[in-house]
């Protein structure tokens, strides 16, 4: 039984209507009461969390007055998030773009996305909800395309931050405008750890920023993209006729502006001698370890030394993978051993269903498992209900015991959700995670799992340094599109150049030149550009001939 299952006799017998409902009588309702998260974030919650179930499976959605210390229910019959209708992308950044030789994941819909829209200085004169208080023009355009996309969006507020919505707010006449660089800053440093936590309890991969440059230059988009958040700027530069027309336009061209490039040398076509020399330095340990040296790789030996069977380990990989998100990956593998050695029974989805919620928060807290421990552990305690339920996709289980599967449904699999919408595979099922884990069960797991070469790279900012510092695609922004064309260039050059020498179980894949990727973009490019000069540290160094600092 869930933590949040004590909910449901209240929810089933509550009338229907519009009921405002204390928080503290919320708490006292579970046994250990509310995290504070509950609190304190209103993205918490969303009707996709983990314990929205208890409401939403009669009908209840919860909208969230967290200062005045209660929560607003009514009834939404007949729906459950928003319709199909309002949730299709536009075509500027729709990943399900089909294209010749694309490997099937990278046709799509990939993760959640965050929009973040920047305030203006247009405001009525009394207290209203966050998105009726701006009335500009320009800010009924970004908040229409932000309802009608049917993601979660927020407000940056110059005065406040982060904004909900439905926070209702006073008028303020402040704006990042008239601010110093370092109050810009400052800005930036108090503004983002509340919005990690809001994007983490929405489960995204991707931000749309909304904002002039005031607001994504202040050190907030760098802090993103530090954290391997995606970050997509679609009217970055603009004048505000053009984005104007932008919003009036269905079709919402891609005119994101592209970075300035320091050369005019002609892109490089994808070629095998890129992921020939690119495996050739990392297998002589030139940008790090090497794919012995991965650290669930190392981990796993360690685990295998503590007496887990391949059975525990790939469930031990499942559950610390889903926690690999904005963290030390040395730091969450070596943790995640320890606990198993402290703590065996959190990597056990029957005990852990079995045990209270608030043992699994303190196992997670107590070994680092954990960093943002109320969403973490509801996320374990969902993926551990998944896989004992007898609706877990056959994939799962198959590829967890050790039997046939493939990595096409395996992706698949992740995106399933439950009887209330719920998301069977919460922190999981993001476009880096989800392939990082369908590889990882392969190797190190040991896991039988066919047709890997569908596996695209994970990319992150450092493969977004890499390819385009190579002259394989453009500098712009990192958007859903300009990622799909960085997986299409790999897809093609480790075609061509087929086995490279990674472990049997990946070699001549994606899948298995990604390591390595991230490895020379972290120890390489991302030195170079911060030097302003080229530092060759591999054989792979030789093919630089168009990025973001001088060849």
């Amino acid at each position: 039984m869930g933590k949040y299952d004590a909910w449901r006799p209240f929810f089933r017998d509550l009338k229907p209507g519009e009921r405002r409902v204390p928080l503290e009588a919320l708490s006292d309702l579970l046994e250990g009461g509310l995290p504070q998260a509950a609190y304190e974030h209103q993205a918490w919650w969303s009707n996709t969390g983990y314990a929205s179930a208890a409401w939403a499976e009669y009908d209840w959605y919860a909208h969230p007055k967290l200062r005045d210390g209660y929560v607003l229910f009514n009834l939404t019959p007949g729906r459950r998030g928003r319709s199909p209708a309002s949730s299709k992308r536009s075509s500027y950044s729709d990943p399900r773009t089909i294209t010749p030789n694309t490997p099937p994941q990278t046709q799509s819909k990939s993760a959640a996305e965050v929009i973040l829209l920047g305030c203006v200085s247009e405001k009525r004169d009394h207290p209203a909800p966050a998105k009726d208080l701006y009335i500009s023009p320009l800010w009924e355009r970004r908040r229409a395309y932000a309802e009608a996309s049917g993601q979660p969006w927020y407000i940056l507020s110059a005065e406040h931050g982060l904004l909900h919505p439905e926070q209702v707010t006073a008028p303020y006449d402040v704006s990042l405008k008239d601010l110093s660089v370092d109050q810009r800053r400052a800005w930036a440093r108090r503004t983002a750890p509340r919005l990690l936590e809001t994007l983490v309890a929405a489960e995204a991969e991707t931000v749309e920023i909304h904002a002039g440059t005031a607001y994504t230059e202040s050190g907030l988009r760098q802090a993103l993209e530090a954290l391997g958040f995606q970050v997509f700027i679609p009217l970055a530069h603009h004048r505000i006729g053009v984005q104007l027309a932008w919003y009036d336009n269905p079709n919402h061209p891609d005119i994101t502006a592209p970075r300035s490039s320091p050369t005019s040398k002609p892109l490089q076509q994808p070629a095998p001698d890129h992921v020939v020399r690119l495996a050739a330095d990392y297998r002589s340990k030139a940008l790090g370890g090497g794919w012995d040296g991965l650290p669930e790789v190392v981990c796993v030996k360690a685990m295998r030394a503590a007496g887990a069977d391949d059975r525990t380990i790939r469930r031990w990989i499942t559950f610390a993978a889903a926690m690999d998100r904005a963290r030390d990956a040395v730091q969450l593998w070596e943790a995640s051993v320890e606990a198993y050695r402290q703590a065996p029974w959190i990597y056990d989805p029957w005990q852990v269903i079995a045990r209270p919620h608030d043992d699994l928060q303190a196992a997670l807290r107590q070994y680092s498992v954990s960093q943002r421990h109320g969403p973490d552990s509801d996320a374990w305690q969902t993926i551990a209900q998944t896989l004992t339920d007898t609706a877990c996709p056959g994939s799962v289980i198959a590829a967890l015991n050790g039997k046939p599967t493939n990595a096409s449904d395996l992706l698949e699999a992740l995106q399933r959700k439950g009887p209330q919408g719920v998301p069977r595979f919460p922190l999981l099922r993001g476009p880096k995670i989800g392939p990082l884990w369908v590889r990882m069960l392969a190797c190190p797991g040991g896991a039988d799992i066919r047709g890997m070469e569908v596996i695209p790279v994970a990319v992150d900012t450092h493969v977004q340094r890499v390819t385009e510092m190579l002259g394989l695609v453009s500098p712009v922004e990192l958007s859903g599109r300009h990622r799909r064309d960085i997986q299409q260039v790999w897809f093609d050059a480790v075609n061509q150049a087929g086995m490279f020498g990674a472990p049997s179980p990946i070699d001549g894949t994606s899948a298995g030149i990604d390591p390595a990727l991230w490895a020379l973009g972290r120890e390489g490019c991302s030195n170079c550009e911060r030097a302003k000069i080229k530092r060759p540290i591999g054989s792979i160094c030789d093919l630089c001939v168009l990025g973001r600092v001088e060849s």
